[in-house]
């Protein structure tokens, strides 16, 4: 018997062997080439062997414990691949009919495809791949025809061309300025089954951005990682799903060329990392639809994406101020005696917030009587201060009887559905047993608005909160379980937290208007947005909705605001908050930002401290936590603390001028308002990684503390001019380098950039009074060849009617300086309103005095300027000094 096991192990290794010797195209794929064939759990060598592919422990290298390594099964590069077999030419578009002639390991492979590429404009062409016999899922959004761009109709017009290889099939996408390839399918095969897709890609660098939502630092490395896509209620933790679906990258080869990559899949998605350095995309349903944008720069190729998925939208300007929120109220005294104490010391304050514990039986659409009786008149209070307030809506509706929208729910059939029962599914979430709306359902739509409008009626809110929208169960697919069939248990599942599709949400079997829940799960909360955002217009009639969601998706700023979820009170999430900040701009959501101070867990004075210095400079600014941790509204801390804080409010407070502009040309014309450095600086290498730092716009640089008890902080500075924001002091650079800068716990480090023109405003305690005091311009000189110089321009209307823009009621300025006077010269004049400019600071004046000032050819003495630091500063005291149509300020 010993025999016979030692003749069959012998014999087993030999056909193994030989397996390997008869395929010699194993042999020659280095570690970094390897592109695995196995991505499910359980890899070994006789099932990898069973799918054609290649096994062998990788040469050289002892795997390690971690899930991503060095994969031992991986594709040979003979793998069976498709072939062109036809090719049509039409106008802007290639279509190719491709074939695969036996099928491989995946399950229900289609073997005939067609590949259309369309020319979309110069600078964007779409590729979908599309089983020609049968419909499949396609996401149901942006098929519309794009205003900025008109289609092209000669592709010779483009900056990229098409080499389509025959037999294997594959595409490359090369830039025309430089010839080289900014996609290549080359690397891996294409796989096409009905619930899995898979594709590859090589990547420009080995450096790469995006690939969101996920806890992760701005730059991604191309080593061996995995980024998982299924949105899912989960504090955010590294290496795991969150709450948002965005397959969007972007990459700069080695000329500082920017590319971009958007895979339009709604469906559960693993994107593998490869140290080639590629991508491996494996979506499990719909098609492949991808968008690739040349840039050339990093702003570019944002302009590119968002003109495609919608821009992001332009806000109420009371939503730029700073909010304040917590879960555990428990009492309108309590929600009252916060709101009194933050105004009582002069905090800066626009927007107070409540959580599920305002509501009656934590049920959507109500309040708690009891516990929060004043609450309508505690409204009201906010409004006669010139403060608004925002409420929470979760979208599970409780299926307790005689509650009215879920009642009337059920009458309008606007609930996600079991898959085999024409009746709602049921769950679990914080009233109990709750069904789910269906927003894809036009139903939903007015069903949403009904319930939105009769808690109006009740509470004036000027905004809602949007959450647990992934959407969130707190059971498995639902009380009575999954079907079980295809949807909840497909052939392969992405590396998802919880090992199923179901885990936590609801069962992706469940129907709903448009599909299957497994087709639309991502964008669930995209779809809330749309419905809340059409909900708002109607209720608040011309003003722009203001909404803030969790789950999101491609386009989901055009609607809503986002914050990065429920984070904790540690100094490793005050950093997570830059990279999560920068991420979500590039995906089309300008305004964003993080639970300041941390929602779980007890701050310290420190950190809050430094939060709030950080979080005055995020383009959405909510401080906001839990019902367990202690109080952290600006009122608890110490005076110095206090003190501290209102100084930074104060500072954000006098920039919303500046940061409105950006909002502007963020919704115009896809700019970002917060941006990594290599945006400004592509060519200085040393920017492209760094991620503890950041731009407000192209002019300011902020430098935060982000580690406990420093007083010092480490800063790369580009080889630029910059000043210090309070004191104009100029940094002395000779190159771009790193400095250490004071950073005592009074102040944050923020730097303005030469050549720009800052406007601002005089702070107060509120936006409302804020928008009436006066304006300021703070102008930082930079040297070109001839002359210093500096430009900028402002953005102003009501600060909230819906169709300003599109009206023309607005007013925009420009605004040019050299060392000699500042122009300004209003180019937009649509909005009545008496603007007062109040004073001008001038850094980098390099003269040695200023005896004289002339506004608009008139003398005016009141100034003084710092012939050693070659600051400017003039007061206009005793000037009506308007900002109109055009206007000069000469100094010399």
């Amino acid at each position: 018997m010993l025999k016979i096991c030692i003749f069959l192990l012998i014999f087993n290794q030999l056909v193994i062997f030989a397996a390997w010797g008869a395929n010699l195209q194993c042999d020659k794929i280095s570690n970094i080439e390897r592109f695995d064939c196995f991505p499910e759990y359980g890899s070994n060598q006789v099932e990898c062997e069973r799918r054609g592919c290649c096994w062998s422990p990788p040469i050289g290298h002892k795997k390690l414990t971690n899930d991503m390594d060095t994969p031992y099964c991986f594709f040979p590069k003979d793998f069976p691949n498709y072939s062109v077999v036809d090719k049509q030419t039409q106008s802007n578009t290639l279509t190719y009919t491709i074939e695969k002639q036996n099928s491989t390991f995946r399950p229900n492979e289609i073997l005939k495809l067609q590949v259309k590429i369309t020319f979309d404009t110069k600078t964007r062409l779409r590729v979908q791949i599309t089983d020609p016999s049968k419909h499949r899922f396609q996401v149901p959004i942006f098929n519309r025809e794009f205003k900025a761009y008109p289609k092209l109709n000669n592709i010779d017009e483009t900056d990229y061309q098409i080499y389509i290889n025959d037999n294997p099939f594959y595409i490359k996408i090369i830039r025309k300025s430089n010839g080289k390839a900014i996609f290549d399918s080359s690397v891996a095969p294409l796989i096409y089954a009905d619930q899995y897709i898979q594709f590859s890609t090589r990547l420009i660098n080995n450096i790469f951005y995006g690939i969101g939502e996920h806890q992760d630092s701005l730059s991604h490395e191309a080593t061996w990682n995995r980024y998982t896509f299924w949105n899912r209620d989960i504090a955010p933790t590294i290496n795991t799903n969150l709450y948002g679906t965005h397959p969007f990258y972007m990459s700069l080869d080695k000329q500082s060329n920017a590319m971009g990559f958007y895979l339009l899949n709604s469906n559960g998605m693993d994107i593998n990392v490869n140290p080639t350095p590629a991508l491996t995309f494996i979506t499990i349903g719909g098609i492949v639809d991808f968008y690739v944008y040349l840039g050339p720069s990093p702003s570019d190729v944002i302009a590119q994406h968002t003109e495609l998925i919608g821009r992001s939208q332009m806000p109420q300007y009371f939503t730029l101020g700073f909010h304040l929120c917590r879960w555990g109220y428990f009492t309108s005294d309590k929600l009252y005696d916060v709101i009194k104490r933050n105004r009582a010391i002069g905090i800066p304050y626009d927007v107070q917030w409540t959580d599920i514990d305002a509501m009656s039986e934590r049920l959507d659409w109500t309040y708690d009587k009891q516990n929060f009786t004043l609450l309508p008149e505690i409204v009201r209070d906010l409004h006669e201060h010139g403060q608004y307030y925002v409420n929470i809506i979760d979208p599970a509706i409780s299926n307790t009887p005689n509650y009215y929208p879920y009642e009337s729910g059920v009458k309008q059939n606007v609930f996600i559905k079991q898959f085999d029962k024409d009746e709602p599914l049921i769950g679990v979430v914080w009233p109990g047993t709750t069904a789910f709306p269906d927003f894809t359902n036009p139903n939903t739509t007015q069903w949403w608005l009904e319930q939105a409008s009769n808690f109006y009626d009740i509470i004036k809110y000027d905004g809602l909160w949007i959450d647990m929208n992934e959407p969130s169960n707190f059971v498995d697919g639902s009380i009575n379980g999954c079907l079980g069939d295809r949807y909840d248990e497909p052939p392969y599942v992405p590396r998802v937290l919880g090992g199923a599709l179901n885990s936590r949400t609801v069962c992706a079997s469940s129907q709903q208007y448009l599909s299957s829940h497994y087709n639309l799960h991502n964008m669930y909360g995209h779809f809330e947005a749309i419905a809340t955002y059409h909900a708002l217009r109607s209720i608040q009639k011309n003003k722009r909705p203001f909404i803030l969601t969790r789950s999101s998706f491609g386009g989901t700023g055009q609607y809503a605001a986002h914050w990065s979820g429920d984070n904790r009170a540690t100094w490793e999430d005050l950093y997570y908050s830059i990279p999560n900040m920068l991420s979500f701009n590039m995906f089309g959501i300008s305004q964003v930002g993080s639970d300041i101070c941390g929602f779980s867990g007890d701050t310290s004075e420190e950190l809050c401290v430094r939060w709030m210095q950080l979080g005055s400079f995020y383009p959405f600014m909510r401080n906001h936590n839990d019902d367990v941790s202690k109080d952290q509204d600006p009122a608890v801390f110490s005076k110095v603390a206090q003190d501290i804080m209102k100084k930074a409010l104060m500072t954000r407070y006098a920039l919303l001028p500046y940061f409105y502009n950006l909002f502007y040309k963020s919704n115009q014309f896809g700019e970002t308002v917060v941006r990594p450095l290599f945006f400004e600086f592509p060519n200085d290498l040393e920017t492209h990684e760094i991620d503890r730092q950041f731009l407000v716009g192209p002019a300011l640089l902020v430098t935060p503390v982000l580690n406990q008890g420093e007083e010092k902080v480490n800063g790369y500075f580009p080889n630029e001019t910059w000043y210090d924001y309070k004191s104009g002091d100029e940094l002395k650079l000779t190159k771009g380098e790193y400095l250490t800068l004071e950073a005592p716990i009074t102040d944050t480090n923020v730097h303005v950039r030469g050549g720009h023109i800052i406007p601002y405003q005089h702070p107060s305690q509120t936006t409302k009074q804020s928008r009436k005091n006066p304006f300021g311009l703070l102008v930082a000189l930079k040297q070109n060849a001839t002359s210093k110089f500096a430009l900028g321009s402002m953005y102003w209307d009501d600060g909230e009617s819906l169709d300003s823009i599109d009206t023309k009621n607005y007013n925009y300025f420009n605004f040019l300086a050299n060392e000699n006077g500042l122009i300004g010269k209003r180019v937009v004049y649509g909005y009545e309103s008496r603007m007062i400019l109040s004073d001008l600071k001038v850094y980098g004046l390099d003269k040695t005095s200023v005896s004289q000032v002339l506004i608009d050819g008139q003398f005016y003495d009141n100034f003084d300027y710092d012939s050693d630091k070659h600051v400017l500063r003039i007061k206009f005291f005793n000037v009506n000094m308007l900002l109109k149509d055009t206007f000069d300020i000469i100094w010399s």
